[in-house]
C-alpha cells in the first residue's frame, strides 16, 4: 500500500529533524547519558508528540502508520 501524500510529508519532516538535530549530537548524548530536553522541546514545537491524538481532542489525528513512520525516522537519528 503506497503512503499518502500527508504520510510522506510527515515522514520527511521527521527524517529532516532526525538528520539535522538528533544525529549530530546523538553520540554525545549517549556517552554523557544526558536527556536532551531541548530536542524534545523542538519535537513538541513541530507537533511530533501526540501524533495519534484525535483532532477532536486537539491533536493532528494521524493514523498508526504515520505514528510508526515518525518513530522510525526519529530512531534512525539515534542509530
Amino acid at each position: 500500500m503506497p503512503l499518502s501524500e500527508t504520510q510522506q510529508q510527515v515522514r520527511e519532516m521527521a527524517r529532516q529533524f532526525a538528520e539535522d538535530v538528533i544525529r549530530p549530537v546523538a553520540e554525545a548524548l549517549d556517552r554523557d547519558e544526558r536527556f536532551p530536553g531541548e530536542i524534545y522541546e523542538q519535537m513538541g514545537e513541530l507537533g511530533l508528540f501526540g501524533i495519534g491524538v484525535p483532532e477532536a481532542m486537539g491533536g493532528p489525528g494521524f493514523d498508526t502508520l504515520t505514528y510508526a513512520l515518525v518513530m522510525e525516522e526519529l530512531s534512525r537519528g539515534y542509530a
